[in-house]
């Protein structure tokens, strides 16, 4: 078990929740106004990328300019096709990689919170085997925009909290990293949970086919949300880097 969570904090959370790297793939892809500009900015005008955007915009606004020149890069040369979505992927999620890491500083408080945020966002979906699968594998933003599920006013509050977590910790200098000892101690707390080895490799997969991957993603979040075995607060902070880091 150790090894798997071991590699399932690096690489098993990367789809993660509503980050405007997902978001903007996304949106490219159902946008239908008709010139460059406004195609853009319909997309940034969705839940849940708009609740993210315009969190960005206040706190980093920066590199909020920077995404939407990515997007309107991308379409300057007509609909674009799956190669310049991967960059624009690639691109957006290393602008938000940058951001994502000033949340190594944050206190546990403060990451148990962002935890909190998401498992709500989450929430409503659980019931829904398909749309719970698809967004362990996908983020929020592998729902359709405009879903009744989505509750505009939570994922406003909680993409400020993020957005301002990160910008309260962006000169910060010292930066946590789990360690080895930190995943071996949440191993038996996870097994303790119900949770398995099979739970780990389905959110590895992140296949949204997987009817496992749904229960699996809530186990181990909720599971790790309540640790306290010893360096639980520093893996927290690992899976909300990965979660948030585009």
């Amino acid at each position: 078990m150790n090894r798997t969570l071991k590699t399932f904090a690096t690489w098993g959370l990367a789809a993660g929740a509503f980050v405007l790297a997902k978001g903007v793939v996304m949106g490219v892809l159902a946008a239908s106004t008709p010139s460059v500009t406004e195609r853009v900015d319909a997309i940034l005008a969705q839940n849940p990328v708009a609740s993210s955007y315009q969190a960005m915009r206040r706190h980093f606004p920066i590199e909020a300019v920077q995404l939407r020149g990515l997007m309107l890069d991308v379409y300057r040369n007509g609909t674009p096709n799956d190669a310049a979505l991967v960059v624009l992927s690639r691109e957006a999620g290393a602008i938000h990689g940058r951001l994502a890491a000033n949340l190594r500083a944050a206190q546990d408080a403060e990451i148990v919170a962002i935890m909190d945020d998401w498992l709500t966002s989450i929430a409503p979906f659980e019931s829904d085997i398909a749309a719970c699968s698809a967004i362990a594998a996908g983020g929020l933003t592998a729902i359709p925009a405009g879903d009744p599920r989505l509750d505009p006013a939570h994922l406003a509050e909680a993409a400020e909290r993020l957005y301002a977590t990160m910008d309260r910790y962006r000169f910060a200098v010292d930066r946590r990293q789990a360690a080895d000892a930190d995943f071996d101690a949440f191993a038996a707390v996870f097994a303790a949970d119900g949770g398995t080895d099979a739970d780990l490799a389905a959110v590895e997969r992140s296949d949204p086919q997987d009817p496992q991957l749904c229960g699996a993603y809530h186990q181990f979040l909720t599971s790790l949300r309540h640790a306290e075995s010893a360096g639980a607060d520093r893996l927290r902070m690992e899976i909300v880097v990965s979660l948030f880091g585009g």
